[in-house]
C-alpha cells in the first residue's frame, strides 16, 4: 500500500516498543488483510474486522506488545486496538490509540459476579 504522508502525522506512523509492527507476527497478520489496497478507508475497515475476529476478548495486562497479543490470540479491548494500530501503521495509515476510562460498575454486564470479587480485591 502506498504510504500516506500527511503533515503532522509522522508520529502516528512510527514503530514503538508496544506498537511493534516490524515484528514477524504483526507483519504476518497485516498481510492477511484482504481488500482493495488502493482504498485506504476500505483497507482500514478490513484490518479492523480482521483484528476484531482474529484476537479473542480476554483479560490481560494493559501494556502488552501488539506482537505478544497476536501470539497469545487474546487480549482486552486496548490490546486488540493496539493490534489494529500496528497493522494500520505497518501499511502507512496514520493511527493512534484513544480510550475512555470505565468505572468497574460499567463492566458489570461483561463480568457478572466476577465484578464483586474484583471490588474486594481492588479496594
Amino acid at each position: 500500500m502506498t504510504e500516506m504522508k500527511n503533515a503532522g502525522l509522522e508520529g502516528y506512523l512510527k514503530e514503538t516498543f508496544f506498537c511493534d509492527f516490524g515484528n514477524p507476527a504483526v507483519r504476518g497478520l497485516a498481510e492477511e488483510v484482504e481488500c482493495d489496497k488502493k482504498d485506504a478507508r476500505e483497507w482500514a475497515r478490513a484490518a479492523f474486522l480482521l483484528a476484531r475476529e482474529r484476537i479473542a476478548f480476554g483479560f490481560d495486562l494493559w501494556q502488552v506488545k501488539a506482537s505478544e497479543t497476536i501470539r497469545k490470540g487474546y487480549g482486552m479491548c486496548s490490546n486488540k486496538a493496539l493490534v489494529l494500530v500496528a497493522i494500520l501503521r505497518r501499511h502507512g495509515i496514520p493511527s493512534r490509540l484513544a480510550y475512555v476510562p470505565m468505572k468497574r460498575e460499567g463492566l458489570s454486564p461483561a463480568l457478572g459476579t466476577m465484578r464483586m470479587l474484583m471490588s474486594r480485591v481492588l479496594n
